[in-house]
Protein backbone atom coordinates (compact mmCIF):
# COMPACT_ATOMS: atom_id res chain seq x y z
CA UNK A 1 0.00 0.00 0.00
CA UNK A 2 1.31 3.41 -0.93
CA UNK A 3 1.34 6.57 1.17
CA UNK A 4 2.61 10.07 0.56
CA UNK A 5 6.23 8.96 0.93
CA UNK A 6 5.96 6.39 -1.89
CA UNK A 7 6.91 8.48 -4.90
CA UNK A 8 6.63 7.08 -8.41
CA UNK A 9 7.53 10.01 -10.64
CA UNK A 10 8.18 13.71 -10.42
CA UNK A 11 7.87 15.65 -13.65
CA UNK A 12 8.45 19.21 -14.78
CA UNK A 13 9.32 20.54 -18.23
CA UNK A 14 13.00 20.55 -17.44
CA UNK A 15 13.42 17.19 -15.69
CA UNK A 16 11.81 13.82 -14.93
CA UNK A 17 12.66 11.81 -11.83
CA UNK A 18 11.40 8.20 -11.58
CA UNK A 19 11.51 6.29 -8.31
CA UNK A 20 14.03 3.37 -8.70
CA UNK A 21 11.42 0.63 -8.11
CA UNK A 22 9.43 1.89 -11.11
CA UNK A 23 12.23 2.61 -13.58
CA UNK A 24 11.18 -0.08 -16.08
CA UNK A 25 7.51 -0.34 -15.17
CA UNK A 26 5.95 3.01 -16.02
CA UNK A 27 5.26 5.25 -18.96
CA UNK A 28 4.29 8.90 -18.47
CA UNK A 29 2.52 11.09 -21.04
CA UNK A 30 2.92 14.73 -20.06
CA UNK A 31 0.37 16.09 -22.54
CA UNK A 32 -2.46 14.14 -20.86
CA UNK A 33 -0.83 13.82 -17.44
CA UNK A 34 -1.41 10.04 -17.63
CA UNK A 35 0.62 7.25 -16.07
CA UNK A 36 0.82 3.64 -17.25
CA UNK A 37 1.91 1.04 -14.69
CA UNK A 38 3.01 -2.35 -16.03
CA UNK A 39 3.70 -5.83 -14.59
CA UNK A 40 1.28 -5.37 -11.72
CA UNK A 41 1.67 -7.31 -8.48
CA UNK A 42 -0.42 -7.41 -5.33
CA UNK A 43 2.06 -4.95 -3.80
CA UNK A 44 0.74 -2.31 -6.21
CA UNK A 45 -2.66 -2.23 -4.49
CA UNK A 46 -3.44 1.11 -2.88
CA UNK A 47 -4.37 4.75 -3.32
CA UNK A 48 -2.60 6.70 -6.04
CA UNK A 49 -2.51 10.51 -6.09
CA UNK A 50 -1.23 13.18 -8.41
CA UNK A 51 -0.36 16.76 -7.56
CA UNK A 52 -0.47 19.21 -10.46
CA UNK A 53 0.94 22.69 -9.87
CA UNK A 54 -0.87 25.06 -9.86
CA UNK A 55 -4.15 23.34 -10.80
CA UNK A 56 -4.49 20.89 -7.90
CA UNK A 57 -4.60 17.10 -8.36
CA UNK A 58 -6.58 13.97 -7.63
CA UNK A 59 -6.67 10.50 -6.07
CA UNK A 60 -7.75 7.03 -7.16
CA UNK A 61 -7.74 3.57 -5.59
CA UNK A 62 -6.22 0.66 -7.49
CA UNK A 63 -7.50 -2.86 -6.72
CA UNK A 64 -5.52 -5.85 -7.99
CA UNK A 65 -6.71 -9.46 -7.86
CA UNK A 66 -4.89 -12.76 -8.10
CA UNK A 67 -6.77 -15.41 -10.07
CA UNK A 68 -8.52 -18.12 -8.06
CA UNK A 69 -6.72 -21.48 -8.17
CA UNK A 70 -6.34 -24.75 -6.28
CA UNK A 71 -10.01 -25.11 -5.37
CA UNK A 72 -10.74 -28.38 -3.56
CA UNK A 73 -13.22 -29.71 -1.00
CA UNK A 74 -11.79 -31.68 1.92
CA UNK A 75 -14.07 -33.91 4.00
CA UNK A 76 -13.31 -34.43 7.68
CA UNK A 77 -13.69 -38.19 7.22
CA UNK A 78 -13.84 -40.70 4.39
CA UNK A 79 -16.28 -42.92 6.27
CA UNK A 80 -19.52 -40.97 6.55
CA UNK A 81 -21.85 -42.66 9.03
CA UNK A 82 -25.42 -41.59 9.64
CA UNK A 83 -25.68 -39.50 12.79
CA UNK A 84 -22.01 -38.50 12.86
CA UNK A 85 -20.65 -34.96 12.51
CA UNK A 86 -19.05 -34.17 9.14
CA UNK A 87 -17.39 -31.01 7.82
CA UNK A 88 -16.56 -30.06 4.23
CA UNK A 89 -13.84 -27.41 3.87
CA UNK A 90 -13.55 -25.46 0.62
CA UNK A 91 -9.87 -24.63 0.12
CA UNK A 92 -8.64 -22.14 -2.48
CA UNK A 93 -5.81 -19.78 -3.40
CA UNK A 94 -6.23 -16.29 -4.80
CA UNK A 95 -7.13 -12.84 -3.54
CA UNK A 96 -10.47 -11.75 -2.08
CA UNK A 97 -12.22 -15.11 -2.65
CA UNK A 98 -15.95 -15.44 -2.10
CA UNK A 99 -17.53 -18.89 -1.77
CA UNK A 100 -20.95 -20.19 -2.79
CA UNK A 101 -22.20 -23.73 -2.07
CA UNK A 102 -24.77 -25.73 -4.00
CA UNK A 103 -26.26 -29.21 -3.58
CA UNK A 104 -27.33 -31.12 -6.69
CA UNK A 105 -27.33 -27.84 -8.63
CA UNK A 106 -29.57 -25.93 -6.20
CA UNK A 107 -28.90 -23.50 -3.36
CA UNK A 108 -28.22 -25.11 0.01
CA UNK A 109 -31.04 -25.41 2.50
CA UNK A 110 -29.37 -24.40 5.75
CA UNK A 111 -30.81 -25.49 9.08
CA UNK A 112 -29.76 -26.21 12.65
CA UNK A 113 -28.24 -29.42 11.30
CA UNK A 114 -26.56 -27.94 8.19
CA UNK A 115 -24.58 -24.74 8.76
CA UNK A 116 -21.94 -22.60 7.05
CA UNK A 117 -19.07 -20.71 8.65
CA UNK A 118 -19.18 -16.92 8.51
CA UNK A 119 -16.86 -16.81 5.48
CA UNK A 120 -18.63 -19.79 3.80
CA UNK A 121 -15.41 -21.83 3.90
CA UNK A 122 -16.67 -24.69 6.11
CA UNK A 123 -19.93 -26.58 5.60
CA UNK A 124 -20.90 -28.54 8.72
CA UNK A 125 -23.37 -31.39 9.16
CA UNK A 126 -24.10 -31.62 12.86
CA UNK A 127 -25.60 -35.11 12.48
CA UNK A 128 -25.48 -36.27 8.87
CA UNK A 129 -28.59 -37.93 7.47
CA UNK A 130 -29.34 -40.00 4.38
CA UNK A 131 -31.15 -37.06 2.78
CA UNK A 132 -27.84 -35.16 2.95
CA UNK A 133 -26.44 -37.48 0.26
CA UNK A 134 -25.75 -35.76 -3.05
CA UNK A 135 -23.26 -33.71 -5.07
CA UNK A 136 -21.94 -30.63 -3.30
CA UNK A 137 -20.20 -27.88 -5.27
CA UNK A 138 -18.13 -25.03 -3.89
CA UNK A 139 -17.81 -22.10 -6.31
CA UNK A 140 -14.95 -19.76 -5.46
CA UNK A 141 -14.79 -16.43 -7.27
CA UNK A 142 -13.42 -12.90 -7.29
CA UNK A 143 -13.94 -10.07 -9.80
CA UNK A 144 -11.59 -11.64 -12.37
CA UNK A 145 -12.06 -15.42 -12.06
CA UNK A 146 -14.16 -18.27 -10.71
CA UNK A 147 -13.52 -22.00 -10.20
CA UNK A 148 -15.71 -24.72 -8.71
CA UNK A 149 -15.03 -28.14 -7.25
CA UNK A 150 -17.61 -30.91 -6.78
CA UNK A 151 -17.69 -33.70 -4.22
CA UNK A 152 -20.20 -36.51 -3.81
CA UNK A 153 -21.46 -37.33 -0.34
CA UNK A 154 -23.02 -40.76 0.15
CA UNK A 155 -24.31 -41.62 3.58
CA UNK A 156 -24.18 -45.27 4.61
CA UNK A 157 -26.32 -47.53 2.50
CA UNK A 158 -26.68 -49.95 0.95
CA UNK A 159 -29.62 -48.53 -0.98
CA UNK A 160 -30.99 -48.87 -4.50
CA UNK A 161 -29.59 -52.39 -4.85
CA UNK A 162 -30.36 -53.62 -8.34
CA UNK A 163 -29.16 -56.10 -10.91
CA UNK A 164 -29.15 -56.46 -14.67
CA UNK A 165 -28.42 -59.14 -17.25
CA UNK A 166 -26.39 -58.92 -20.44
CA UNK A 167 -27.62 -59.77 -22.95
CA UNK A 168 -31.07 -58.85 -21.70
CA UNK A 169 -33.76 -61.10 -23.16
CA UNK A 170 -36.82 -63.08 -22.14
CA UNK A 171 -35.45 -66.54 -22.99
CA UNK A 172 -31.95 -67.98 -23.28
CA UNK A 173 -30.89 -71.08 -25.16
CA UNK A 174 -28.82 -73.72 -23.45
CA UNK A 175 -25.13 -73.04 -24.02
CA UNK A 176 -25.55 -69.26 -23.86
CA UNK A 177 -23.26 -67.03 -21.80
CA UNK A 178 -25.00 -64.57 -19.47
CA UNK A 179 -23.40 -61.82 -17.40
CA UNK A 180 -25.28 -60.60 -14.31
CA UNK A 181 -24.29 -57.28 -12.69
CA UNK A 182 -25.21 -55.98 -9.24
CA UNK A 183 -24.88 -52.40 -7.96
CA UNK A 184 -25.84 -50.45 -4.85
CA UNK A 185 -25.39 -47.01 -3.34
CA UNK A 186 -23.12 -47.65 -0.39
CA UNK A 187 -20.26 -46.06 1.50
CA UNK A 188 -17.95 -47.85 1.85
CA UNK A 189 -18.47 -49.88 -1.32
CA UNK A 190 -20.82 -52.80 -0.82
CA UNK A 191 -19.87 -56.47 -0.81
CA UNK A 192 -22.11 -58.66 -2.97
CA UNK A 193 -23.52 -62.17 -2.52
CA UNK A 194 -25.55 -64.04 -5.14
CA UNK A 195 -28.67 -66.22 -4.81
CA UNK A 196 -30.77 -68.38 -7.11
CA UNK A 197 -34.26 -69.39 -6.00
CA UNK A 198 -33.32 -68.19 -2.50
CA UNK A 199 -30.26 -70.44 -2.27
CA UNK A 200 -26.90 -68.77 -1.71
CA UNK A 201 -24.31 -69.28 -4.43
CA UNK A 202 -20.56 -69.57 -3.74
CA UNK A 203 -19.91 -66.63 -6.05
CA UNK A 204 -19.27 -63.10 -4.75
CA UNK A 205 -18.50 -59.71 -6.23
CA UNK A 206 -20.52 -57.32 -8.40
CA UNK A 207 -20.42 -59.62 -11.45
CA UNK A 208 -21.74 -63.16 -11.91
CA UNK A 209 -21.01 -64.90 -15.21
CA UNK A 210 -23.08 -67.92 -16.25
CA UNK A 211 -21.11 -69.65 -19.00
CA UNK A 212 -22.62 -72.37 -21.16
CA UNK A 213 -25.82 -72.10 -19.12
CA UNK A 214 -27.89 -75.25 -18.76
CA UNK A 215 -31.61 -75.83 -18.37
CA UNK A 216 -31.04 -76.81 -14.73
CA UNK A 217 -29.64 -73.33 -13.98
CA UNK A 218 -32.89 -71.54 -14.78
CA UNK A 219 -34.55 -69.66 -11.91
CA UNK A 220 -34.90 -66.37 -10.08
CA UNK A 221 -31.52 -64.74 -9.48
CA UNK A 222 -30.91 -61.97 -6.95
CA UNK A 223 -27.98 -60.28 -5.26
CA UNK A 224 -27.45 -58.96 -1.75
CA UNK A 225 -25.41 -55.84 -0.99
CA UNK A 226 -23.66 -55.69 2.40
CA UNK A 227 -22.09 -52.64 4.09
CA UNK A 228 -19.21 -53.77 6.29
CA UNK A 229 -19.20 -50.47 8.17
CA UNK A 230 -22.85 -50.37 9.20
CA UNK A 231 -23.34 -54.16 9.10
CA UNK A 232 -26.56 -53.70 7.12
CA UNK A 233 -27.63 -55.39 3.89
CA UNK A 234 -30.24 -55.04 1.17
CA UNK A 235 -31.52 -57.58 -1.36
CA UNK A 236 -32.14 -56.66 -4.97
CA UNK A 237 -35.38 -57.48 -6.78
CA UNK A 238 -35.10 -60.91 -8.38
CA UNK A 239 -34.44 -61.38 -12.08
CA UNK A 240 -35.91 -64.43 -13.80
CA UNK A 241 -33.54 -66.35 -16.07
CA UNK A 242 -35.55 -68.65 -18.37
CA UNK A 243 -33.55 -71.30 -20.22
CA UNK A 244 -34.98 -73.25 -23.16
CA UNK A 245 -34.06 -76.92 -23.21
CA UNK A 246 -32.41 -77.65 -26.56
CA UNK A 247 -34.29 -80.96 -26.84
CA UNK A 248 -37.61 -79.12 -26.69
CA UNK A 249 -36.74 -76.58 -29.36
CA UNK A 250 -38.01 -78.69 -32.33
CA UNK A 251 -41.28 -79.39 -30.50
CA UNK A 252 -41.60 -75.70 -29.65
CA UNK A 253 -41.01 -74.78 -33.30
CA UNK A 254 -43.71 -77.21 -34.47
CA UNK A 255 -46.09 -75.80 -31.87
CA UNK A 256 -45.47 -72.27 -33.13
CA UNK A 257 -46.03 -73.41 -36.74
CA UNK A 258 -49.30 -75.08 -35.70
CA UNK A 259 -50.46 -71.89 -33.95
CA UNK A 260 -49.57 -69.88 -37.05
CA UNK A 261 -51.54 -72.26 -39.27
CA UNK A 262 -54.55 -72.15 -36.96
CA UNK A 263 -54.50 -68.36 -36.98
CA UNK A 264 -54.51 -68.32 -40.78
CA UNK A 265 -57.67 -70.43 -41.00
Amino acid sequence: TFNVTDFIISYNPSSTDIFPAYQDRISYVSSTVSLELRDLTLKDVGEYSVNVVPNGGGRINLDIYEKISGVSIKASTEQIIEGSSVTLTCEASGSSPSRTWKKDGSDLNLSENVTLSEDNTVLTFKAVKKENSGEYVCLVSNPISSISDPVNILVNGPENTKMSASPSQEFYEEGSDISLSCSADSRPSAQFTWFVNGTKLPDSGPELTLRNIQFSQRGDYSCQAFNSRTLTSEMSPSLSISVLHTKTLPVLSLFILWLTAKSAE
